[in-house]
């Protein structure tokens, strides 16, 4: 509530005149803040996970959030791994065991199923699209494993940035495409967690934090962390829910971004959707679905933020004519595609 605390420092410095009130509306708003928490709180839980197919890995934590009555959890794929056991707090220390249902390993999500008695508390989607760069958000989870009563840690901040694409560090597959940054402070163990807008509804899961590298070596937070953002969890819950491991589209082009926020083709590869759809070098790239294509970082955002398979209706302009090709999308396999949308 720092920010709170200082926009109304700020608000009521320049006069004296209206203060009582800029003060009675800055506290409202910390009330609506306080109970919207209050209210989510209890579907954010605290994860643990031990072992792996080979054994003997140290116990990994982090965090996640119920998104269905009945039990469902997303989290971090990375909180996870692959065969581990997988134990969730649940707020009044209640403790359980999960069952991992689908794994997204290069996106990093995993979607756990916990077992009954229900309803369990749970949240619902928003829509990060209607977000504004500069609107607050809420991030909660177990930093740090201070959470692992159950009882989640809250940080509050704003949207710094939107469509962020990054890498999840050299020989890693993560891979995140469309993310959102915010400047909420998250630390290790809040990832998995749920980024909240001011009403409670889930616009992200937090999973990668910027570090900087200080004198004598080791990285600290630089506060500056990403989400996946729900629109895109959205579309992959279908595959995540069907089991085992679902992956990312890909289209199989070299793109080149001229003035103005032209893209085009320069190379179409071989044996890909690109090619299957018939898309040649020179193909001015115009929208996917809807959304604009201005650079060659957000063609790669659209595509990759997409399930191997999906159909996609890609406007493109050609000989000076504009078209739609509709068609599916590849299967992104490997790290080195990710120059390449």
């Amino acid at each position: 509530m720092k920010r709170l605390v200082l926009a109304t420092v700020l608000l009521l410095a320049p006069t004296a005149r209206g203060g009582d009130d800029l003060l009675v509306q800055a506290r409202a708003l910390e009330a609506e803040v306080v109970a919207t928490v209050d209210r989510v709180r209890p579907a954010v839980v605290a994860i643990e996970a031990r072992g792996g197919p080979e054994g003997g890995l140290p116990a990994r934590g982090g965090s996640g959030v119920i998104i269905d009555a009945s039990g469902l959890v997303l989290t971090n794929h990375h909180v996870v791994g692959r065969g581990a056991e997988v134990f969730v707090t649940l707020a009044g220390r209640r403790r359980l065991r999960a069952t991992v249902l689908g794994e997204d390993e290069s996106g990093d999500l995993c979607l756990l199923r916990l077992p009954g008695p229900g309803p369990f508390p749970s949240v619902e989607f928003g829509d990060p699209r209607a977000l504004r760069v500069g609107d607050w958000l809420v991030a909660m989870g177990n930093p740090r494993g201070v959470a692992e009563d159950g009882r989640a840690a809250v940080s509050f901040g704003i949207l710094s940035a939107r469509h962020v694409l990054g890498g999840g560090g050299p020989g890693r597959r993560l891979f995140y495409g469309d993310a959102l940054q915010t400047d909420a402070e998250v630390n290790p163990g809040n990832s998995g967690g749920p980024l909240f807008d001011l009403s409670g509804r889930l616009m992200g899961i937090n999973g990668r934090i910027a570090t900087r590298i200080q004198a004598g070596g080791g990285g600290v937070n630089s506060n500056v962390g990403f989400a996946i953002p729900a629109d895109q969890i959205r579309r992959f819950l279908p595959h995540l829910l069907a089991g085992g491991e679902v992956r990312h589209g890909y289209l199989g082009v070299r793109a080149h971004e001229g003035e103005a926020g032209v893209v085009s083709v320069a190379v179409v590869l071989p044996q890909t959707a690109a090619e299957t759809a018939g898309l040649r070098p020179g193909d001015v790239l115009l929208a996917m679905d809807g959304e604009p294509v201005t650079s060659t970082v957000r063609l790669l955002n659209l595509v990759s933020s997409r399930p191997a398979g999906d159909r996609v209706a890609l406007r493109i302009r050609r000989d000076g004519a504009e078209r739609i090709l509709i068609f599916p999308l590849g299967e992104r396999v490997d790290v080195a595609e990710e120059e390449n949308p």
